[in-house]
């Protein structure tokens, strides 16, 4: 069991990491809603792998975290709408 938690910190971790790159991404293209929405989102994660590191820690196991793959940096289905503009003035 405590294994199967571990597996699901880390991948709380990687969620958390992928919506920072998205982030960081959308930060420098312009698109700040995007960028703020994955901050939010980042947050969310990261809570998530607290939640289940107290856990394992109360239940006196052994909390063991592996090597997250890092995100990707490009971000290609971010692009496809970029240049289009809504009919408010808001841009895609």
């Amino acid at each position: 069991m405590v294994k199967s938690i571990n597996r699901q910190i880390n991948r709380e971790m990687y969620s958390g990491c992928f919506y920072m790159a998205m982030a960081a991404y959308a930060e420098n293209t312009g698109f700040k809603g995007v960028a703020n929405w994955s901050i939010v989102q980042m947050k969310e994660e990261f809570a998530h792998a607290q939640k289940f590191y107290e856990y394992v820690n109360e239940q006196g196991g052994k909390v063991v975290l592996e090597e997250i793959e890092a995100p990707p940096l490009d971000m290609p289905y971010m692009r496809r709408g970029q240049g289009k503009v809504r009919e408010d003035g808001e841009r895609l």
